[in-house]
This record gives structure tokens, C-alpha cells and sequence, in this order.
């Protein structure tokens, strides 16, 4: 019993002991998984050859390894390098793909992108005024006379067909080496082309608003700034994905500030022309709003599109960022401050729980799932202690009526001695006064 809660306490002090290196281990993999989504459109500059485009939904992890400078990423992973994706492309077949393993290593004739801070972005892809995109897809390329008597260069969608995927691909160019994700889905040109994909089918009946945390203050050229982190989740970034794809429009971020909770107006966000920018953003504020309590929240909206099916929407607002004139913040559930309870951001260790008592909920789980088995150790040992207990106490009882029955035998044994030498002894009597009056009677 003994050793059993020994060896448990030793796994105890061993998880405890590891929780702080998971916390703080690197927490974006640049190639953990491949790009989510891809579509395409397609424009025709100046009336010339066919551009077309890619356009991609990437997990936030890979906007979040970007947005960390070189030292952190040599600190975190031990190299910096180029961050990028690779789009490979096959004509008329899903299998006929350009993938050579040059690429494995950033050479060879790839397509690529830089990755960004933005989980849904665009680039181009293939632009036929180019002679190397045309030998790209060579054989299916036709050209058609332009308004002003020019040659146009565009893809025969009547004729063929265009497939395309993309990876994460990363090299570290000091110690020659590389690190790529698998590839994507495959994704076809043609359905793009030919508006095939582009219904929209996101829920929109739960959407939950974008997850603000880790607030603090700065001052950049001048000028107060409060800065803040962003995550816009999955399900808020599945519906502008398909917002995109359908409309090819974007979301709006709206952002909101009040000062001693006094009326909400409508604020600027740092760059909120882009809304897909995860990580820290920023926005300014005035001299005079620092001396007094300063609140701030932010949701996403979309005014709708009748063409492509989509009514107007919007998130519920996020917590609210709370400054107090002594520079301390804190994240509230909603406005009303009297109510709620702070809410100091995402728990570090697992990022999904609300941190119970200030410790992830999954460290909790450990020590109950821990608690429990100790306790059925422990009962198992009460169980068998008494089981013991039972068995000595019952071995006892039968020594003991063994013995009694032992005692009544031989008690009775001695009385039908005695009982057997009382007869003997009164037919020696009689036997005598027999012989004495039989003498008498002589």
C-alpha cells in the first residue's frame, strides 16, 4: 500500500513538473498542418491575358510564426528562415502533379506565396502574360483577339481542366534545411471558374465574437496606444471564408471605446482595413482618456449580399478591455463590470479553457482523475484489511467452538467414568451383601 502511494506522489511531483515547460514551449509549428481552404477568381488587366488568383483560408497558427521575429523563432524552434507556401498545379488530371522533391529543398519551378498575418488572404497564381505561366499549362492555353486588335492569352475552361493544392514549406537556409507540411486538399480551377463552389452554406446562428486578451499600453511616434491580442476562432473564421468565397467581400471589424462608462462610440482599430490580421493589433487614444477608466470592445459584421444569398450579420461584441488611469488592465465578460468577474484571457497552457481558479481546467481534470485513485487504492485496502480482519476473527470463532466441543467431550467422558465406576462400585456392594446374606441364611 505504502509503495502504491509512494509511486502515485512521484507521478504527481513529475507532472507538476512538466506543466511549466508545455506552457511555455513554442507554440506555433510552421508546419503543423497544410492551408485549409483555397478558391480562385480571375481578371483580365488592361483587357489582356487571363490573371488568375488564389485566394486562402491558413490555420492562425501559421499567421502567429510569422508575426514573431527572428530571435524568437531561434529561441523557440533554433532557426529562421523563409516562410512560404507552395502551390503545385496539374492539367487535365488529379494525379499529373509538377512536385518534384527540388522543392523539398526551395529549388525547382514552383508557384509560391508569402505567408502573412492574415488567415484569409490572396495572390496570384498564374498570370498568362507571362510565357513561364503559359508553359505551365501548355497545351491548354488559347488565345482570343482583345477589343483593341491585341492577342489574349487565357485558359481553355471549355476544354480542360485545372487542379491545384499548396503546402507550407520552410527553410532554413544556415543549416540547409527544410521543413513542409503535407498538402492540401485538391482543389479545381474549373469550379471557381465556373461558379460551381461559391454557394454559401456557413452557420450563422452561433457565431461566437472574436476573442480579445493580453491587453497593454505603448506609445509609438508619440502617440498612446493600446495594444491587444486577436483570435477570430474557428467557426467566425469558416463564416468569413465563406463570405469570401461567395461574395468575394470581407468582413467588417467594428471596434468601440467609452472613458468612466460613459457613452460607447465608434473607434479606429490599427490598420482595420485588415480585418484578418490575428495576433497584436493596436488602436490610439487621446492624452486626457488615460486618467480615467477606459473601456474597449470589437465584434465583426457583414451588411449582406442578395446576389449571393447572404443577409446582413453580426458577432455579439467581445469582452471588454478595461484600463484604469494606474495603467492596470483587466477583460470583463460584458460592460456591465458590477456583474462580472475578470477575465484575465486564455488560459496559456491549453488556450481553450476559462482557467478555473486561475489553473487550466485540464490540470484540474489530472489531479480529480489522480484524487480518484487514490481513494479506490485506498478503499481497495480498507476492503481487504477487513476482509482480513473477517477471515482471523471467523478461524477464531472456530478454534473456539473446536475447543468448547473438545471441553463438552471430555467432560462427558469423565462423567460417564465416573458414572461407569458409581455402577461398578454399587454391583460390588451388592454382590457383597449377597454373599453375606446367602452366608446368613447357612
Amino acid at each position: 500500500m505504502k509503495k502504491k502511494l509512494v509511486l502515485l506522489s512521484v507521478a504527481v511531483i513529475l507532472l507538476f513538473s512538466a506543466l511549466p515547460l508545455s506552457a511555455s514551449a513554442a507554440a506555433y509549428d510552421p508546419v503543423a498542418s497544410a492551408p485549409k481552404a483555397l478558391s480562385f477568381s480571375f481578371d483580365y488587366p488592361n483587357e489582356g491575358s487571363e490573371r488568375i488568383s488564389v485566394h486562402y483560408l491558413i490555420p492562425e497558427n501559421a499567421c502567429r510564426f510569422v508575426a514573431i521575429t527572428g530571435d524568437e523563432k531561434i529561441s523557440s524552434y533554433g532557426f529562421d528562415g523563409s516562410y512560404i507556401m507552395q502551390f503545385d498545379w496539374s492539367v487535365d488530371s488529379k494525379d499529373d502533379w509538377n512536385y518534384t522533391d527540388e522543392w523539398d529543398t526551395g529549388d525547382g519551378n514552383f508557384i509560391f506565396l508569402d505567408v502573412g498575418v492574415d488567415i484569409i488572404g490572396n495572390g496570384e497564381l498564374l498570370w498568362f502574360t507571362y510565357d513561364d505561366a503559359v508553359g505551365k499549362c501548355e497545351g491548354a492555353i488559347k488565345s482570343k483577339k482583345t477589343d483593341d486588335g491585341k492577342r489574349a492569352r487565357v485558359f481553355d475552361f471549355d476544354e480542360h481542366q485545372l487542379y491545384v493544392r499548396a503546402r507550407f514549406a520552410y527553410f532554413d537556409s544556415e543549416s540547409e534545411t527544410s521543413y513542409c507540411s503535407a498538402w492540401s486538399d485538391v482543389y479545381s480551377v474549373n469550379d471557381s471558374f465556373n461558379k460551381t463552389d461559391t454557394g454559401f452554406s456557413a452557420d450563422l446562428t452561433a457565431l461566437e465574437p472574436p476573442f480579445v486578451s493580453n491587453a497593454f499600453y505603448g506609445v509609438a511616434d508619440g502617440n498612446n496606444l493600446i495594444y491587444f491580442d486577436i483570435s477570430l476562432g474557428n467557426e467566425l473564421a469558416n463564416a468569413a471564408w465563406a463570405v469570401k468565397r461567395a461574395a468575394g467581400e470581407d468582413l467588417v471589424l467594428k471596434s468601440q471605446i467609452r472613458v468612466n462608462d460613459g457613452e460607447w462610440q465608434y473607434w479606429s482599430v490599427e490598420d482595420e482595413l485588415y480585418p484578418y490580421t490575428t495576433g497584436l493589433r493596436a488602436f490610439m487614444v487621446d492624452d486626457d482618456m488615460l486618467n480615467g477608466e477606459l473601456e474597449f470592445r470589437c465584434c465583426f459584421s457583414y451588411d449582406g449580399n442578395e446576389d449571393a444569398g447572404i443577409e446582413a450579420f453580426s458577432t455579439p461584441w467581445s469582452k471588454s478591455i478595461i484600463r484604469t488611469a494606474d495603467n492596470s488592465f483587466s477583460i470583463v465578460k460584458s460592460s456591465d463590470k458590477n456583474k462580472e468577474e475578470p477575465d484575465a484571457g486564455k488560459c496559456s497552457l491549453c488556450n481553450i479553457c476559462p482557467q478555473p481558479l486561475g489553473v487550466c481546467a485540464f490540470v484540474w481534470l489530472t489531479l480529480a482523475v489522480i484524487a480518484v485513485l487514490i481513494a479506490l487504492i485506498i478503499v481497495k485496502a480498507i476492503r481487504r484489511g477487513k476482509k482480513n480482519t473477517s477471515s482471523i476473527e471467523a478461524a477464531a470463532r472456530e478454534r473456539l467452538e473446536k475447543g468448547r466441543a473438545e471441553d463438552e467431550a471430555r467432560r462427558a467422558g469423565m462423567n460417564k467414568s465416573a458414572a461407569d465406576a458409581a455402577a461398578s462400585d454399587n454391583d460390588e456392594d451388592k454382590e457383597k451383601t449377597d454373599v453375606q446374606n446367602t452366608g446368613e441364611d447357612k
